[in-house]
């Protein structure tokens, strides 16, 4: 019992201590991130945008920091002859997993729940709050911002004059369905409640509708038609809950068109969640044969375990269901079967060495 809470301890506070030190170095990535994506917006925008960026990579480091754990904590153990010596006690190796199991079930609930119902719904709010922050500050025209992009609108020039965009080419929704390039000396901007005004003057080119060569051409659109146009669609599998998706599924409502992906999303959020005790049966084989070796030896070994997980998990179980090769639910789980027959034969290694 002793053993076990020691383990146990270890393990809990190493996940902490790893998760916590590779937030550390992921957020300036991610609030450069913002920052470029939000350029222009307010402090407060930026400071709203980052905690809804992060609430999606937060899964990945917590698996990733379990990994690292796991294969620090038994490789300081061989370093030690702690394993040894566990083995010339009587105590079986298998034993030592148990405190794995349990921190390992502990984080893949709480990891399928922020997959499954939290982190959904803060992508869909992630992606709609940043064109409307970038919407506001087209309104709010920060002094010195030369360029808006939106979907289905764009404006960027060489310079301001107060409100009105030098040198500016626009880019707008036609009524054919193609888009209308403009380019122009000046674009005044003019806003009321409900609409945004372009005002053009010198206007030099006009691509895709040859009438419009003429200065004083004005453009006009509903803003919340922009919005609209911004947000994304909230019936996309990533947009959806877990739970949403399959009452849909249950009740026969959902598209044709969404029903493989929304049975693979489901099942890959459960296998995302099994990924703690798949690198469990991975990391402990890895940390005895490391033994003594380097924290940075550690930390690059479960790098390239985790990296190759989620690429392979991502990209060939997609791949797999969009090719209707296999069944959602065996693409979802294929990459975790391949992972648990090599960590169940480096286990079976390890232990009858």
């Amino acid at each position: 019992m002793t053993l076990q809470l020691y383990l146990l301890r270890q393990l809990a506070m190493a996940t902490l201590f790893a998760a916590g030190a590779l937030a550390f170095v992921v957020f300036p990535a991610i609030a450069v991130t913002a920052v470029h994506k939000l350029g222009g917006v307010g402090v407060g925008a930026v400071a709203t945008y980052i905690p809804l960026v992060a609430i999606g990579l937060l899964p990945y480091l917590l698996s990733l920091g379990f990994l690292l754990a796991v294969v620090s904590t038994y490789g300081r153990m061989a370093a030690d002859n702690e394993w040894l010596a566990l083995s010339m006690a009587g105590i079986h190796p298998l034993r030592t997993l148990v405190p794995g199991i349990v921190v390992g079930l502990l984080l893949g609930g709480g990891t399928y729940v922020l997959l499954a119902e939290v982190s959904p719904r803060w992508r869909l709010e992630q992606n709609n709050f940043r064109h409307g922050a970038l919407l506001e500050a087209f309104r709010s025209l920060a002094p010195g911002r030369t360029e808006i992009d939106l979907p289905g609108f764009y404006i960027g020039a060489a310079e301001r004059d107060g409100a009105a965009f030098v040198d500016a080419q626009v880019r707008i929704p036609g009524d054919t369905g193609q888009d209308l390039v403009i380019v122009a000396k000046r674009v005044e901007p003019i806003f009321d409640e409900r609409r945004l005004v372009l005002a053009f003057d010198g206007m030099r080119t006009v691509k895709g509708n040859d009438l419009l060569y003429v200065d004083g051409f004005g453009y006009s659109v509903p803003i919340d038609e922009m919005v609209t146009r911004s947000a994304k669609d909230p019936m996309k599998p990533s947009h959806r809950s877990s739970s949403a998706m399959l009452a849909d599924l249950r009740a026969g409502t959902a598209l044709e068109r969404w029903r493989d992906l929304y049975q693979f999303e489901i099942h890959e959020r459960y296998a995302l969640s099994a990924i703690y005790l798949l690198f469990l049966l991975i990391g402990v084989p890895t940390g005895l044969w490391l033994r003594s070796g380097t924290q940075l030896v550690g930390l690059g070994v479960a790098a390239i375990y985790a990296f190759t997980y989620y690429i392979l998990s991502m990209r060939l179980g997609r791949e797999l269901v969009d090719g209707g090769a296999v069944p959602p639910a065996v693409a979802a789980w294929s990459t975790n079967a391949l992972g648990l027959v090599i960590g169940l034969i480096a286990l079976y290694r390890v232990v009858r060495r």
